[in-house]
């Protein structure tokens, strides 16, 4: 995905190639599928894929002139640097088509994830994103190594680096060391399946939810921990989010609305709260349940945030609410935008 996590697995390749597993006159034919994992160690559009992510749409328009422009800073200029690609597949990661899957969809979808869980064994880890994890988890790195020696994790091999080390990550854009400690989150999705079972399912898709796996291993449970306060920290800001939501009057706010209005410099990004905004909304309990608070009902949008034009003249109350507060912060009608990017509304 956009963040580096595993993502549900499209089936609708595979559905198709098991219908050409049947050839003329009925006769099934084996097909071998081999599954091929390619880690990057950094990504060239990384920092546009976590906009894409944290905001559900492009932050800039495709165009040639700027494809031209990152080429000629690749091939030409230098300055443009990824770290490695590893490429990876075993003999002994085959997998055969079930034959005719078309009369049974599990299959399916369990080869689907039967390739996902492959390609999750072939998963590389650098120091890259070794430090990463560090900085995000406030960890020592030789704890988080531990703990993915300990999970079985492939660790990049130092000896292979050559000139021109892949550059260190700027502590400030946590956005970016989420992005880049989730290479490995699929590893701890299994431990969290029954505690947190939404989180779970975010870093694992392809783990059977049966029972949680239990670590012995410190390093690992140190880990666990704080990931799991990570998670519970975004649980946390969406409840506040809620809470002043209703204390507005807005009982059953929808998954739009109560994104609008998640702080922007919170410690985890965005497209981790959305999970936790999605789990509320997909749980009924926002539709469902009241948030008890003695705080008063006050505007949402003051006047004097979303000025009225009446008569021809600007009007503002400070004391009354806005009328584009009904609904999300779009929602009045816009006679004109002043200067300074306040709105005249009706």
């Amino acid at each position: 995905s956009r963040n580096r996590t595993f993502v549900k697995p499209k089936t609708g390749f595979l559905r198709c190639l098991a219908e050409t597993s049947t050839g003329g006159g009925g006769q099934q034919h084996s097909i071998i599928i081999l599954p091929l994992t390619i880690n990057y160690e950094g990504l060239p559009d990384q920092t546009s894929l976590i906009k894409e992510a944290n905001y559900g749409c492009r932050s800039e328009k495709m165009s040639l002139a700027k494809l031209t422009n990152w080429m000629d800073r690749v091939f030409f200029a230098g300055n443009v640097n990824i770290g490695r690609v590893y490429v990876a597949a075993s003999s002994e990661d085959y997998l055969v088509m079930p034959n005719n899957p078309k009369n049974d969809n599990d299959d399916i979808q369990e080869l689907a994830y039967a390739i996902q869980s492959r390609h999750q064994r072939r998963v590389m880890v650098s120091n890259f994103h070794i430090q990463a994890a560090s900085l995000v988890l406030e960890l020592s790195e030789q704890v988080v190594v531990e703990a993915l020696l300990e999970l079985g994790c492939q660790i990049w091999p130092e000896s292979e680096v050559k000139d021109g080390t892949f550059p260190q990550i700027m502590p400030e854009d946590r956005d970016l060391l989420w992005a880049s400690m989730l290479q490995f989150g699929h590893l701890f999705g299994p431990f969290i399946t029954t505690s947190h079972p939404i989180w779970s399912l975010w870093l694992s898709p392809a783990f059977k939810r049966q029972e949680a796996i239990i670590s012995p291993n410190e390093a690992v449970n140190t880990v666990l921990s704080k990931l799991i306060q990570q998670f519970e920290l975004a649980e946390k800001v969406i409840e506040e989010v809620l809470e002043n939501l209703q204390s507005k009057g807005f009982h059953a706010p929808e998954e739009k609305h109560i994104i609008q209005y998640l702080p922007a410099d919170a410690r985890v990004p965005m497209f981790v709260m959305q999970v936790a905004v999605k789990t509320k909304v997909a749980t009924a309990g926002v539709s469902n349940k009241k948030i008890h608070t003695t705080r008063h009902v006050k505007p949402l949008f003051p006047s004097h945030d979303v000025s009225g034009v009446l008569n021809g003249q600007l009007q503002s109350n400070p004391n009354t609410e806005a009328f584009g507060a009904w609904g999300y912060q779009d929602s009045c009608f816009v006679l004109n935008v002043k200067p300074d990017g306040s709105k005249y509304a009706m």
